[in-house]
């Protein structure tokens, strides 16, 4: 028969252990707590100052897009006011190089008419009465249309009046056939007036004609008749070529 034999386990008690422990275990929990309000406190903190700053850089890059478009603009003005000035300029400049090319043009013309009248006069020096000094024959921007100047003279000891017409004929071809026609035609070659003149020493005759279409000028006929009838005609013929000369 076996004998059963008892343990016993003796614990030491300790109340101040337990105690510790449960003053421990309440501290953690509240520093925990304490360092999750904290870390809330942080995020929302965090958070305030991200959308601050993100605030602060919108209102930073919509500032600097007021002034950039600002900037622009005012570049822009300054642009256009330098183009229109330079186009002002160029106006300026053709409008300066349009006038020197007219004043060379008029000088130009000035020194042929003044030729002309040179050799009016040295001629006029030779002959006495009525006489046929020169004939001038300008193209004009229009088509086929010429302007004219006949100069007479009628050099003497007196100082008598000198009447009489003339008239002014060019010949040519049209279509390979010989044909004439008269300056003071109309256009539609339905009329035809002579030149009538009346002066003391010097005379100039001047205005427009058409040449025909088709027609080629070959060589101009002047015919001046005195009055009266029995005073002798004086004529005077040019080459088309050598009269007229073209502008420029």
């Amino acid at each position: 028969m076996a004998i059963k034999t008892t343990r016993l386990i003796v614990k030491p008690h300790r109340p101040g252990r337990q105690l510790l422990l449960a003053i421990l275990g309440a501290g953690v929990l509240g520093v925990a707590a304490w360092m999750a309000f904290e870390y809330g406190q942080w995020q929302k903190l965090y958070a305030r100052m991200a959308a601050l700053a993100r605030s602060n850089s919108t209102e930073a890059a919509a500032a600097s897009l007021d002034r950039l478009k600002a900037e622009n603009t005012d570049l822009l003005q300054r642009i256009t006011i330098l183009e229109r000035a330079a186009q002002i300029d160029k106006e300026a400049d053709l409008r300066l190089q349009a006038h020197i090319r007219g004043l060379q043009d008029e000088t130009y013309e000035l020194k042929e008419e003044l030729e002309f009248y040179r050799k009016v006069v040295a001629a006029a020096k030779e002959e006495s009465g009525l006489r046929i000094q020169g004939l001038r024959v300008e193209p004009l921007s229009e088509s086929r249309r010429f302007r004219y100047e006949l100069v007479l003279t009628n050099l003497g000891k007196d100082d008598k009046v000198t009447s009489g017409d003339a008239t002014i004929e060019v010949a040519g071809r049209r279509q390979g056939s010989p044909q004439k026609f008269q300056i003071t035609a109309s256009r539609d070659g339905s009329r035809t007036t002579t030149l009538a003149f009346s002066f003391v020493h010097f005379h100039r005759l001047e205005g427009d004609f058409t040449v025909p279409e088709g027609f080629e000028p070959e060589s101009v006929r002047v015919v001046i008749r005195q009055e009266p009838a029995r005073e002798p005609r004086q004529d005077a013929s040019y080459e088309w070529g050598e009269l007229v000369q073209a502008k420029g």
